[in-house]
């Protein structure tokens, strides 16, 4: 892990959507895990909501992709810090009954 600012040319299919903490939290986040590295790019990302397309559980990091108004970025971020997105974002209504939106669906 711990790359930034790779280009997103491969199509992932997202396994859940998030949401990126403030920057000082992440800063905290990638500098105390033992696997990241703090790049100042991943600031862009602070706040901002992404999809994660892989998760390592061997080290607690998810490649999470965010679209910034700039560029697509995908990093390498701390599973633990992200914010899962779907109870109450902006996407849809929070108790749906029916079905859920393909990009929520479990595999």
């Amino acid at each position: 892990g711990g790359s930034v600012g790779l280009p997103t040319g491969q199509n992932a299919t997202p396994i859940r959507r998030v949401r990126v903490p403030d920057v000082k939290t992440l800063q905290r986040v990638v500098s105390q895990h033992p696997q990241l590295d703090w790049d100042p790019r991943m600031a862009e990302l602070a706040g901002s909501e992404g999809d994660v397309l892989q998760d390592d559980l061997s080290d607690d990091t998810s490649r999470v992709c965010v679209r910034t108004s700039t560029s697509n970025m995908t990093a390498w971020l701390p599973t633990s810090a992200l914010i899962r997105c779907g109870e109450a974002g902006p996407k849809g209504p929070a108790r749906a009954s029916g079905a859920t939106p393909a990009s929520g669906a479990r595999r």
